[in-house]
């Protein structure tokens, strides 16, 4: 049996995470010794996890465990990084730490991968945009163009504007404003203090008119290689993005695909999956610190003889949404445990 402890953040043990519930009820069938821990509960003086939650005979306990070799902080509480404690009680006993990568910053991504050779063309052009006088020129260059926070938080604070006569539509969220050329200043002096980005709007709508993209997951599971699950997010057609945060919600990608391409489908889902793939070990070979999973958002544009991607966003810590896939992504989980035992000297 391979110990495992993972984090976690959620407070209430009766409303967990789906993955994690998933993971936890099912880990023994797997040959894996889950248990789940807040990294507060770490006891660096006497070198235990105190209250780490388990699963047995059908019920949630608790009780102190000793630090495993193998420490999951990728999940939900992964956005904490694990104490220094910690990291030096795995190091004396030759542990391992999957951790969450440090993503860079939506113009620091797109810097370095537009200098590379490979995936330009999925690229969105990508430029700073600090004032009013940025974004009209961004305008006047792009039509209706998308500006979008530098460091986002699920979608929040995106934007898109385009001109009309003499005044500037403006839409966030499910609002849609028409502002003269001084309103929108005044509006963007206050919104853009923050580094922001703007982009040319890439238009992925469903045929009934609402936005979507393929939230594309590589996640590393057997002996340590990328593994590719998807699933569409579709927003409200008011909206801006395939956010949930303003209706949106999720869909399993073979039955949307289907409805969407006809008879293409099977050809952009076999090109998602080995796009997944590869832009995850390319995207990795980029940095030294090694990452779990990537989420890759990719819009889908259709022209008349050909379906392009363009890659909206890169995800270094993809949340656990309830996709239909957490089984899936348990086992992948395991497996990926399994390789990390195999190789633990």
């Amino acid at each position: 049996m391979i110990t495992v402890g993972r984090s976690y953040t959620w407070q209430r043990l009766e409303n967990p995470n789906i993955l994690e519930s998933v993971m936890l009820y099912t880990a023994k069938e797997f040959g894996i010794d889950l248990f789940l821990f807040q990294l507060k509960d770490y006891d660096e003086t006497e070198g235990i996890i105190k209250d780490a939650v388990h699963f047995e005979n059908g019920v949630i306990v608790h009780r102190n465990r000793d630090l495993p070799r193998i420490v999951d902080n990728s999940g939900p509480g992964g956005g904490l990084r694990a104490n220094g404690p910690l990291r030096m009680h795995l190091a004396d006993i030759n542990g391992v730490l999957v951790q969450p990568f440090r993503g860079q910053l939506k113009m620091s991504q797109y810097q370095i991968l537009s200098a590379g050779n490979r995936f330009r063309e999925v690229l969105i052009p990508s430029e700073p945009v600090k004032n009013m006088s940025d974004a009209a020129e961004k305008i006047g260059k792009w039509g209706t163009v998308c500006v979008k926070p530098c460091e986002g938080d699920a979608g929040s604070g995106i934007m898109r504007i385009y001109r009309e006569n003499d005044s500037f539509v403006f839409t966030e969220d499910l609002k849609t404003v028409v502002y003269s050329y001084e309103e929108l200043d005044e509006l963007l002096a206050k919104r853009l203090a923050k580094a922001h980005l703007a982009q040319p709007f890439i238009k992925c709508v469903t045929a009934d008119g609402n936005p979507y993209d393929i939230r594309t997951v590589a996640r590393r599971g057997k002996n340590g290689e990328f593994e590719v699950t998807m699933y569409p997010r579709v927003g409200n057609a008011r909206g801006v993005i395939s956010n949930r945060r303003s209706g949106g919600y999720v869909l399993p990608a073979v039955p949307f695909l289907r409805r969407e391409f006809g008879s293409g489908w099977q050809d952009i889902y076999g090109r998602l999956g080995r796009f997944g793939k590869q832009f995850a070990d390319y995207y990795q070979s980029l940095f030294p610190e090694p990452s779990s999973c990537f989420g890759f958002d990719i819009a889908l544009v259709r022209s008349e003889d050909k379906t392009e991607f363009k890659l909206y966003e890169i995800n270094t810590h993809p949340d656990n949404i309830d996709n239909g896939l957490s089984m899936q992504n348990a086992i992948t989980h395991f497996n990926y445990y399994k390789h990390l035992h195999e190789n633990l000297t």
